[in-house]
């Protein structure tokens, strides 16, 4: 499929460019899980302002409500978000999208959406671009929205 998808792929990346360079280690904090004691530890030393997690398994909600910030991520996962660009592939569905979500005391919201694709002209080997090209600038509209309200209380009421 990535063989016969290579000139979707180079349309995808001239039209949306992507910086891939590495981020610097020391923005980076590896952890083995979200719901383990030396993860709590580090969240509540470092107290964020902001959070946002992509492609983590599942994340109890005691953690998540202990936290006191945003929590975004962006929806589906890429593993689930191929999985359904491969049935797209398979059976035409009218629309597939990326979703950015925030938590709150009850669950999981949509704060944005987009469409990735109508139709099913893409596939799971395209499918990272669409996403990263589609749901990288609806995060970051999130974000400057955050910082231009001055919003950091992330429960929903």
């Amino acid at each position: 499929m990535r063989w016969t998808s290579r000139a979707r792929i180079q349309e995808l990346k001239r039209r949306h460019p992507l910086r891939d360079e590495p981020i610097p280690m020391h923005h980076v904090l590896k952890v083995t899980s979200l719901n383990d004691a030396r993860t709590k530890m580090w969240l509540d030393r470092l107290m964020p302002e902001l959070l946002i997690f992509h492609e983590t398994g599942p994340i109890e909600p005691d953690v998540l409500n202990r936290i006191d910030c945003p929590i975004l991520t962006i929806r589906p996962s890429m593993a689930a978000g191929q999985l359904e660009a491969y049935w797209a592939f398979r059976a035409k569905p009218d629309v597939c999208e990326v979703r950015i979500e925030q938590w709150s005391d009850r669950g999981w919201s949509v704060l944005d959406r987009a469409v990735l694709y109508l139709g099913g002209t893409d596939n799971f080997a395209t499918y990272p671009y669409l996403q990263l090209s589609t749901g990288l600038p609806l995060l970051k509209r999130q974000i400057e929205m955050m910082l231009e309200e001055d919003v950091y209380d992330r429960r929903i009421e």
